[in-house]
């Protein structure tokens, strides 16, 4: 059975008052297809039984309400499962005190269900299925060049994640990003391109920056090479935020809702991309987890306090052994290594 049922037989089966041999015939439906459960359970959610409010002032408001959210939902953009469910998940209620409220939920029944199928089905195809995404997991010791289908070119560091859509189909075009990378974004004045980066979100046009945004980090920094970016937290609207223009570093902490903002220089942002990076006051967490990425090595400290013991350090690409020397004597610290583990202890 391909063919939808009568709307008057949903409406039974979902009251639960069908026959048996109707009731085989909408099982036989759900079972022939996927893609009809689907379609099914958002009708479902439309027929919730309830009996708090009488039909005769319930009917024609629920009506009007529910073609109203059928409006919204056919203007809206079909990008999602959430959306098409939001959009359609009203109330129905289903009346038992007389045969007058039990029709008057009947009609109504099917008349949005046959609304609804109508605006579903027309979209099904984007409703139906998920946009396909792809995931990028760097190895600790390297690095990844990625060029996506719009031709953005991105360089991610050691440990970096990104997910993005194996085509951009939408109205933007999103990437999501734990870790480090530098984006030379295609120009599309008609799709903006967005990296969702932890607690934040970089819109553009087309230009080029850097992101480093380890979730561990609490905090995000966008540094701009050429054009301009607009670099706001993702619960704030985004006519609020600031544009942040070529030369210039943002950092925005977690729970903040105001950036920081000053210039640059190039070397001090970029030089992760050939192994060189300037800390000044940086946590030492901060620090050994870089080395940690790069060399692809743990550490253990002689206690939890000293992550947030605040160290001024430029990382070369030299052996590690070198820059723990330096580490270590800077917090007046010894160390010893086994197995790609560095265990520090107070110097006795």
């Amino acid at each position: 059975m391909s063919k939808m049922p009568d709307n008057r037989l949903v409406a039974l089966y979902l009251s639960g008052e069908c026959s048996e041999h109707e009731k085989k015939n909408i099982e036989q439906w759900l079972e022939s297809n996927p893609d009809h459960q689907q379609l099914f359970n958002y009708m479902r959610k439309i027929w919730q039984p309830t009996v708090d409010q009488p039909p005769q002032h319930y009917l024609e408001t629920s009506v009007q309400k529910t073609l109203a959210r059928i409006s919204e939902y056919e203007n809206a953009p079909k990008n999602s499962h959430s959306v098409a469910e939001k959009k359609v998940s009203t109330k129905v209620y289903h009346m038992h005190r007389n045969r007058v409220s039990k029709y008057a939920a009947a009609v109504f029944i099917a008349v949005t269900l046959s609304v609804i199928y109508m605006i579903i089905s027309k979209n099904f195809v984007s409703v139906k299925q998920p946009i396909a995404m792809k995931e990028v997991h760097v190895e600790f010791g390297k690095q990844a060049r990625i060029i996506l289908t719009d031709g953005t070119r991105i360089i991610l560091d050691a440990g970096s994640e990104l997910s993005f859509p194996e085509k951009f189909t939408g109205e933007t075009r999103d990437v999501f990003l734990n870790g480090e990378g530098y984006f030379e974004v295609a120009p599309d004045v008609e799709k903006s391109f967005r990296v969702y980066a932890n607690h934040a979100v970089i819109k553009v046009l087309g230009t080029k920056f850097n992101v480093r945004a380890w979730r561990q980090n609490h905090k995000v920094k966008i540094s701009v090479t050429e054009g301009k970016v607009l670099f706001y937290p993702k619960n704030v609207v985004e006519e609020k935020s600031v544009p942040l223009p070529m030369g210039y570093i943002s950092t925005l902490y977690e729970n903040k809702s105001n950036p920081t903002i000053q210039k640059f220089k190039p070397d001090d942002q970029l030089g992760w991309l050939s192994r060189r990076m300037k800390f000044k006051d940086a946590p030492l967490f901060e620090v050994l987890d870089q080395l940690g990425r790069w060399y692809n090595i743990s550490y253990q400290l002689p206690d939890p306090s000293y992550k947030t013991v605040l160290i001024n350090i430029n990382i070369e690409p030299k052996p590690v052994k070198d820059i723990i020397d330096a580490i270590a004597l800077a917090l007046n610290l010894e160390y010893n290594i086994s197995e790609k583990r560095i265990y520090f202890s107070i110097k006795k």
